[in-house]
């Protein structure tokens, strides 16, 4: 049986973070991870295939031959992921329904992702092609040797300057309005964004992963 716990949420709703406390419970494989400013980053089984919008392979069943969950962040569906792993649990942060929650997504976006930068020229390459940005271009190449912001990368994948006012449009025309929405049932436990960091919440995904057979 493949045993994995998924968190799936839509990009910068806390995922990784959340992935990570999840991975330090006792039934689990606790993650590896890395700091950038105040931005999680964990290094899962998958290589994060599963939270890229362009993967760099093909997406690839793994087995899980430990006697411990393995959390992976994902910004797939349970729906979609169900299909491969009937038999592994979910945690979902359904993506904010309140104009409080849905303010304090953008700024999580703007501050955690956005302005984040990437400490290696490597990763920011990675970046800039899951921006679908043409890595044969020299030019670009020599830009992101530089220490880029992510939204700075992102308007160097469209090929727009550098400009405050690049990104400020690249920003906003980034954002939407609806997201992932799951409902709790046997094997997925789920609660809105506003909810997250809660202690009930963490308190029931302990108990589903205890209780999990």
């Amino acid at each position: 049986m493949s045993k994995f716990v998924f968190v799936c949420y839509d990009h910068a709703c806390g995922g990784e973070s959340l992935a990570l406390k999840i991975s330090k419970l006792p039934e689990c494989n606790t993650l590896e991870y890395d700091r950038f400013q105040k931005r999680t980053v964990v290094k899962d089984v998958f290589n994060k295939q599963l939270l890229m919008k362009n993967p760099t392979k093909p997406f690839e069943l793994v087995d899980n031959k430990t006697n411990l969950l393995h959390v992976v962040p994902s910004h797939l569906s349970p729906d979609t992921l169900q299909t491969f792993y009937p038999d592994s649990l979910y945690v979902v942060i359904n993506f904010p329904k309140t104009q409080q929650g849905i303010r304090q997504w953008c700024l999580r976006r703007y501050r955690y992702f956005e302005m984040s930068v990437s400490p290696t020229f490597m990763q920011r390459v990675g970046e800039y092609r899951e921006q679908s940005g043409d890595v044969k271009n020299v030019a670009h190449l020599k830009q992101l040797a530089k220490p880029l912001t992510n939204l700075q990368i992102r308007c160097l994948a469209k090929n727009l300057e550098l400009t405050k006012q690049n990104c400020r449009e690249i920003f906003f025309s980034s954002l939407y309005n609806k997201g992932m929405h799951c409902k709790t049932n046997k094997n997925i436990i789920a609660c809105d964004f506003e909810q997250k960091d809660s202690d009930e919440f963490f308190d029931a995904i302990s108990n589903l992963i205890r209780n999990y057979k």
